[in-house]
């Protein structure tokens, strides 16, 4: 959560004030769009790097070899990248933070794909920025409409906002279409930057390489909170080939801030070593809850249907019939069954969306509540 007025609405006050008011009268979240957390005692069996680091017997505050490990580790996953080309952050909101920071000034033209993670929209809109909002159509399985883009591209565009596998929709791109995208955004020389937060939540045929990888100004964004289950560490990136922006002052001043955190950046080249073992985990959960979220859908699709090949542990049903419009049924959904989704609103998109986490171990439970509330 923000921990400032100020980034209270950097990072999307609607949500989170949607989220802070409601999440203390829920039993069962389908809000959260994570995998299931990972125990420290779970990675530390794997890891005896974490026990030392837990009981305060190595390490210290400027430990920059530690920094150099994560990095590589990150590297690795990188075809055209090597450790240099990486920035640790707190975080992957941080990571966007201070990439955006890095390259806009009030005035400059910023494309998002949405409905988006909000501070992919907010950070932008809170620098000066003009913010073109680049609207996936549910009715075409959220697919890209390319040929806006390339509409809204001139002289003003600074940078191009996505996501994949996408938040909140569980979209993403066939490989064709994603280097289309790169194609259109390399004419004109633009940024484009690439939230990747769920990247490895994709099964073989939906993955797509880093952006960082394709295109010398991407950027790809990511983290360990997510698929990895370990929000805590507060550990994010940034990549690029651009030493443009990895030289900046406003990115070398940010690098203070996450000197000390020495523990979360042992936990974060923990897991990234036993990245195959972590991942199989929340594969399997997700694989598991998304087959099970198919039969739901195949249940009540007179009341709720969604689109997409579902990529990644969030989707965004639409709302059908005379079901009511997404902040009403989330409000029935919470008072009724004490089960916490978040309506297209809090995304400052409609009112037929609801967004809906499948990453959880506990997701058939809270499922079964929605369910009820559907069949009432």
């Amino acid at each position: 959560m923000p921990a400032s007025a100020n980034e209270y609405e950097l990072f999307g006050a609607g949500l989170v004030r949607y989220l802070s008011d409601n999440l203390p009268r829920a039993e069962e979240l389908l809000c959260l769009t994570d995998c299931e957390p990972l125990r420290l005692s779970e990675l530390a069996a794997s890891c005896p790097e974490l026990e030392e680091a837990i009981a305060c017997e190595r390490g210290g505050y400027l430990d920059g070899s530690l920094a150099e490990r994560v990095c590589a580790r990150i590297a690795t996953e990188h075809e055209r990248l090597s450790p240099v080309h990486i920035r640790l952050e707190s975080g992957a909101g941080y990571a966007l933070l201070r990439v955006m920071q890095t390259l806009l000034r009030p005035g400059d033209r910023v494309v998002v794909h949405v409905p988006a993670f909000p501070p992919l929209y907010t950070i932008p809109k809170s620098l000066g920025c003009e913010v073109i909002r680049w609207v996936a159509d549910a009715n075409r399985g959220w697919e890209l409409d390319l040929e806006f883009l390339a509409d809204h591209l001139d002289e003003r565009t600074r940078l191009i906002v996505v996501s994949f596998p996408h938040n909140p929709t569980g979209y993403t791109p066939s490989r064709a279409t994603f280097m289309d995208l790169v194609s259109i955004v390399r004419a004109k020389g633009v940024h484009l930057l690439c939230d990747e937060v769920y990247r490895d939540a994709a099964d073989v045929a939906h993955e797509l390489p880093p952006v960082a990888d394709v295109y010398e100004r991407g950027i790809s964004v990511g983290g360990v909170s997510k698929v990895f289950g370990l929000p805590g560490a507060r550990v994010g990136w940034l990549a690029t080939r651009d030493m443009t922006i990895l030289s900046s002052p406003t990115l070398q001043a940010a690098q203070a801030a996450v000197t000390g955190n020495v523990l979360g950046k042992v936990v974060a080249e923990c897991a990234l070593a036993n990245r195959e073992a972590i991942l199989a985990r929340s594969r399997e959960i997700l694989r598991d809850n998304v087959a099970l979220f198919r039969r739901f859908l195949a249940r009540h699709e007179d009341r709720i249907r969604c689109e997409g090949p579902l990529v990644g542990p969030v989707a965004f049903p639409q709302l059908l019939g005379a079901t009511g419009s997404a902040t009403a049924f989330c409000a029935r959904l919470l008072a009724d069954n004490r089960t916490l989704a978040v309506p297209g609103p809090a995304l400052d998109f409609d009112e037929r969306h609801v967004r809906i986490g499948l990453g959880r171990r506990r997701f058939p439970v809270a499922l079964a509540r929605l369910s009820e509330l559907l069949a009432s």
